[in-house]
């Protein structure tokens, strides 16, 4: 399937061809906020690593981002960078 994009102009509607996705600049975003994690698998492969490596439940998931307790969030870190994924965090 194609993707693309309609544009509005005026009071008409374009339709063009979308930019093919380029890949994304980290693997995973992780966002601390002191007791909890959200961790974000922004490339394919860091979405395949974490199908294959981690154990979660459907409720752990908000959008594209796992809840994960601040307790646990070393371990996973620690798992990814193993795995050789970039990182990007505001912790």
């Amino acid at each position: 399937m194609n993707a693309f994009n309609i544009i509005k102009r005026g009071n008409d509607f374009d339709v063009e061809a979308a930019a093919p996705k380029s890949e994304p600049e980290y693997d995973f975003d992780v966002r601390l906020d002191g007791f909890n994690a959200l961790v974000t698998p922004l490339s394919d492969s860091a979405k395949e690593w974490m199908e294959e490596h981690v154990e979660s439940e459907s409720y752990q998931w908000f959008g594209p981002a796992l809840y994960v307790k601040s307790r646990y969030i070393g371990d996973l870190i620690d798992g990814i960078l193993a795995a050789d994924f970039t990182v990007r965090g505001n912790g």
